[in-house]
């Protein structure tokens, strides 16, 4: 599945459904609702389609299950979009522009951007078009298919036809063949009989299917959570009762018997990353990696829910299953990486495949025993990085330092490449009159926006690193970025980074978010950029781990004080603070 025909195949995919404002006609006639709908996809289908693209190739790369689950939703979708343009009948919009990065599943909702569509499909569909008419959904809006160029059921049909080819040479799957189950098997069978087992995927799907795997294989007691769940805190308990019962330390196994009745409590426990965070969890000492997850802070969430005060076993066990080797996985992603950085869809697309040197070394040290506290704690963003390294040069060389901090905005150098993969071009660093960070890449292949961690992966220079004379491209590419995309890097509806990222996925969702003033203010920062005083006061808080209700006062009473994003109808002009170019 994970040859380089597959991935040539996801590359090449149209994904209409997803960038319909590509096929919209010239000369329209729009109603005032219509006008309403079209300028709603017209905000989000291009960063959509990398999104979309994206979530296929983690998919591919975490679980071939869910893999050939999304392919077969994809085709179902595309005929049910087929059959209506076919018979002019109104087209189906989803709800994916609404929840488009805002849970840590957010790849598994981006699979539900129509209620009902489940595979596997009718072959033409038709009995899917009339379901979904039939139930009606809220959250469904509907177009008619006339204000469309007839390309759009051309690529709805080449898509298929691609998807379709893919299951017809991968066959069927069964749970027979799969080697990831087996081992899982021989752990609980075998290695671990008695002991409580927590199993973590990135995918509800995943999780799903493992766990009724699981059972039908004949182990007992097997519990899920995901983000289907309604109550985890309840899971939770019944496989950790121990962890999770105040005062449990006082009781007596008895009196425990008598709260927890041993035969409902799971012995097993499948779960999402929806139980990484927050959870008690010790009563288990092993934690299972069923895939490996994009982020790696991920591995640590997971580990951090059994090795923690409570834990009574000597040791923590942490099993990771990939096929072959960590390398190849690594290599794997870097191939991923390089070519969603290579789609003008994904431009500025603030997704962490981990494949650099640093997240490549931070996860070889884990699987080494090498990773302390201080590299835990400094992996988890771009500012606590940056810090580190100017903190160390003020120490370690302090005259340097010195010399930074006189130089004027518009500095510029060249320097060579320190790795293979090192790419060369110009990075450049952005300020906008409001205090926003940007960073652009421009290259013979073009301009495209960086996350921090990527910026500085590129800015990055040693003490002897020898200066270069400037690039001939240097002073075009930076007019490009400055004038270009680069002023927009933080204003786009919906294209959520960083802390404001973070933010949004620990309350979109919550019980607080239903309220009216925490509803609006998230309703803000989904649209718009955070100050700067916004961003930093929730770094604080969430490297703090404030709670839920904490974190939804803070974001109200910023919103309520003006002081949570920026007006973007607002002028924020730009300057250029810095910029380096790299020659191999």
């Amino acid at each position: 599945m994970e040859s380089v025909e597959t991935l040539d195949a996801i590359d090449n995919l149209n994904l209409p459904r997803y960038n319909l404002s590509a096929y919209l006609r010239k000369s329209l006639d729009l109603t005032p609702e219509e006008k309403v709908i079209v300028e709603r996809f017209e905000r989000g289908s291009g960063h959509l389609i990398g999104f979309v693209r994206s979530g296929l190739y983690k998919r591919l790369s975490s679980c071939g299950y869910s893999f050939m689950l999304s392919l077969q939703r994809h085709i179902a979708r595309n005929q049910l979009y087929i059959y209506a343009v076919q018979n002019d009948l109104d087209l189906p919009l989803g709800t994916l522009l609404d929840v488009m990065l805002t849970s840590s599943e957010s790849d598994d909702d981006a699979e539900e951007d129509y209620e009902g569509i489940e595979p596997p499909a009718s072959g033409d569909g038709q009995s899917e078009y009339e379901a979904l008419r039939a139930s009606t959904p809220k959250s469904v809006r509907w177009i008619r298919p006339s204000v469309f160029t007839p390309k759009l059921l051309d690529d709805l049909k080449a898509d298929t036809a691609t998807l379709t080819g893919l299951l017809n040479e991968f066959g069927a799957w069964t749970t027979n063949a799969d080697s990831k189950l087996a081992e899982i098997l021989k752990l609980l069978t075998e290695t671990h009989t008695d002991e409580k087992v927590l199993i973590f995927t990135e995918y509800k799907d995943t999780a799903n299917y493992v766990a009724e795997a699981l059972k039908a294989a004949g182990i007992d007691r097997v519990g899920i959570a995901s983000g289907d769940t309604n109550n985890p805190t309840d899971v939770a308990r019944r496989f950790a009762p121990l962890s999770n019962m105040l005062g449990s330390a006082t009781l007596t196994d008895i009196e425990l018997n008598k709260i927890i009745d041993p035969s409902a409590e799971y012995r097993v426990l499948v779960a999402t990353d929806v139980l990484s965070e927050g959870q008690n969890l010790q009563d288990a000492h092993i934690v299972v990696n069923y895939d490996l997850p994009w982020a790696i802070i991920r591995l640590i969430q997971r580990a951090g829910r059994v090795d923690r005060v409570g834990q009574k076993s000597d040791e923590v066990i942490i099993y990771s299953l990939w096929h072959d080797g960590v390398e190849q996985v690594l290599n794997l992603r870097q191939r991923i990486a390089d070519r969603l950085h290579a789609n003008a869809e994904v431009f500025g697309s603030d997704e962490q495949f981990f494949g650099s040197e640093d997240e490549v070394k931070i996860i070889e040290d884990l699987y080494k025993g090498k990773l302390d506290d201080n590299e835990i704690d400094n992996e988890v963003d771009a500012s606590s990085l940056a810090y580190e390294v100017w903190s160390s040069a003020e120490q370690e060389h302090p005259e340097v330092a010195d010399r930074v901090k006189a130089l004027p905005d518009l500095v510029y150098a060249t320097r060579p490449s320190l790795s293979d993969r090192d790419v060369d071009g110009v990075v450049c660093y952005v300020r906008t009159e409001n205090d926003n960070d940007g960073f652009g890449f421009g290259s013979a292949e073009g301009i495209r926006l960086l996350t921090g961690q990527e910026a500085l992966s590129r800015f990055r220079c040693d003490i002897d690193t020898t200066a270069l004379a400037a690039r001939a491209d240097h002073f075009p590419l930076l007019v490009q970025m400055a004038q270009g995309n680069l002023i927009q890097s933080g204003n786009i509806e919906g294209r959520l980074s960083g802390v404001r990222k973070r933010v949004w996925n620990r309350l979109n969702g919550a019980l607080v978010a239903g309220k009216g003033d925490v509803a609006d203010a998230l309703e803000a920062i989904f649209t718009r950029p955070l100050t700067k005083e916004a961003e930093k006061r929730f770094t604080t808080a969430l490297a703090a781990r404030s709670d839920v209700d904490d974190l939804a006062d803070l974001l109200v009473l910023l919103h309520r004080d003006k002081r949570l994003v920026i007006d973007i109808a607002a002028a924020d002009p730009i300057h250029i603070v810095c910029s380096m170019g790299v020659v191999s």
